[in-house]
């Protein structure tokens, strides 16, 4: 069976279409994720800054062990030089003394050895002090040949601190504790941030779209006749990611637990480290009051045994030994003050503090 249908004719030729949308879309709520991520952008950059402060805090630590091991080469060469005019005058002596025949050409011979080898330990201890300079040139980011004038600081002082105080001071401003502290704080933040993938996110969207059709005659036009605005409220909630979230808020979890632990195990190792620092200040100091005594007699010693030597009275064998004896001394004192000085610049490292004026 056939029926009548009537046909809408399609307009035949060339079709103009106008159109343009704009669309603005505005996070409302996101469980909270972008101000915990904010939060923990903050602690970061707290982070980076203290972890520049531990390595500045080693740098300082260095810079003074150089500079008091430059002091104690600077007191070696003085040493050197004063022994060395020793063996002069010891070699005048001998040579005085072989004049009027009182000692053999041995004393003699053995006078000019001892103030050979004395030259070379001089142009030992200069070279040690050269290179010394340089390596605190090096740490200091300076021109190798740099010069400039040395501070003498090379003496000990009473070590009269309270042990409860310095570990207080050190758990609480040592720059490797608080860098570990913001890493607790940047981790707790991603704690949070995990927790907040469990709430949903609601998100408003502004549609605006303008258009208008025509035939292939009519101009193109920036201002279309229809207008389509809408205006919605999106509400996003998963409710299953195969177990990711689970997974990402446990790892979290456990990173926070393990930081927590490591802030525990520095805590102990600080207070370790500043007791044991201070244990080793007070032992040195006591040992270089005992160096300056042996220091003291072996000057005596020596200064007596030259004047017998001069006088016919002491042997080259007896001089010779008590020059020994004032060198093994000078150079116990001049070692002790130098463990003394850098055994308080790692008290100074162990509590993070500046403890001289």
């Amino acid at each position: 069976m056939f029926t009548d249908a009537y046909i809408i004719p399609v307009p035949q030729g060339k079709r103009r279409f106008s159109g343009g949308q704009l669309q603005i879309r505005e996070s409302l709520f996101e469980g909270g994720r972008t101000f915990f991520n904010l939060m923990k952008a903050r602690k970061e950059k707290e982070s980076a800054q203290q972890d520049i402060d531990v390595s500045q805090l080693e740098i300082v630590y260095q810079i003074h062990q150089q500079y008091y091991q430059i002091l104690a080469n600077t007191r070696r060469v003085e040493l050197a030089n004063k022994v060395l005019e020793q063996r002069i005058e010891q070699l005048r002596l001998a040579r005085a003394r072989h004049a009027v025949g009182s000692v053999t050409m041995l004393d003699v011979m053995q006078a000019e050895i001892d103030k050979g080898n004395q030259e070379n330990t001089l142009m030992t201890e200069e070279n040690n002090l050269r290179i010394s300079r340089m390596e605190l040139n090096r740490l200091m980011g300076v021109s190798l040949d740099t010069e400039f004038e040395m501070v003498d600081e090379f003496e000990t002082s009473v070590p009269s601190f309270d042990e409860g105080l310095l570990v207080k001071r050190a758990k609480d401003g040592r720059p490797d504790l608080l860098w570990l502290r913001s890493r607790e704080e940047v981790a707790e933040k991603e704690v949070w941030v995990q927790r907040a993938s469990y709430l949903p996110s609601v998100t408003l969207d502004l549609f605006f779209f303008r258009s208008e059709q025509g035939s292939g005659e009519n101009p193109f036009t920036f201002s279309p006749e229809n207008e389509d605005t809408r205006l919605s409220l999106n509400l996003d909630w998963q409710f299953f990611s195969g177990f990711s979230r689970y997974s990402s808020n446990k790892t979290a979890r456990v990173d926070l637990d393990n930081l927590r632990y490591d802030i525990r195990e520095r805590e102990l190792q600080v207070e370790k480290e500043v007791k044991e620092a201070l244990m080793n200040l007070v032992s040195v100091y006591q040992q270089s009051l005992i160096t300056q005594k042996n220091r003291q007699l072996a000057s005596e010693n020596l200064r007596l045994e030259q004047e017998r030597y001069r006088l016919g009275s002491s042997s080259l064998l007896d001089l010779r030994t008590a020059q020994v004896t004032y060198i093994e001394a000078e150079t116990g004192h001049i070692n002790k003050i130098l463990e003394f000085n850098t055994s308080f610049a790692a008290l100074e490292k162990a509590t993070g503090l500046k403890l001289r004026d």
